[in-house]
């Protein structure tokens, strides 16, 4: 992997997918999660994400996801997931992955890591909040 390779942008939604065209599709883009009580799972979400770099270049990446109290704490991973990627011709990829019943075991904030290798490339971080009766 060569230094050019970054994460343009990521998203966490309620559905991802491409046109007949290739264009990213993202519904529902969120940063917050209401539960009443934890822990929860959230039903269906997606993480949808941009790779971008020379062409035809081969990125390795990890997604792992964190939960509030152990940022950086191995004990705290609620998944860690290894993806080979290709950028292709035009050095680019999308990746979308579906996220059914995602395990939300406490309120706080969580986060995203995408790491290429061992280095954290990018961060996104969502809130799961207490839903207030009304």
């Amino acid at each position: 992997m060569t230094a050019v390779a970054e994460v343009r942008w990521i998203h966490l939604c309620d559905y991802a997918f491409t046109d007949q065209s290739g264009k990213p599709c993202l519904v529902g883009i969120f940063s917050k999660i209401f539960a009443q009580r934890v822990p929860a799972s959230h039903t269906k979400a997606a993480l949808a994400l941009e790779v971008v770099g020379d062409p035809d270049e081969i990125v390795n990446l990890r997604i792992r996801l964190l939960r509030p109290d152990s940022f950086g704490s191995p004990k705290g991973e609620l998944f860690d997931v290894p993806v080979e990627v290709n950028l292709g011709p035009k050095g680019g990829y999308l990746l979308m992955m579906t996220l059914d019943n995602l395990p939300l075991p406490d309120f706080g904030q969580y986060a995203v890591e995408v790491k290429f290798d061992d280095t954290v490339v990018r961060t996104l971080e969502f809130d799961v909040a207490r839903l207030q009766a009304s």
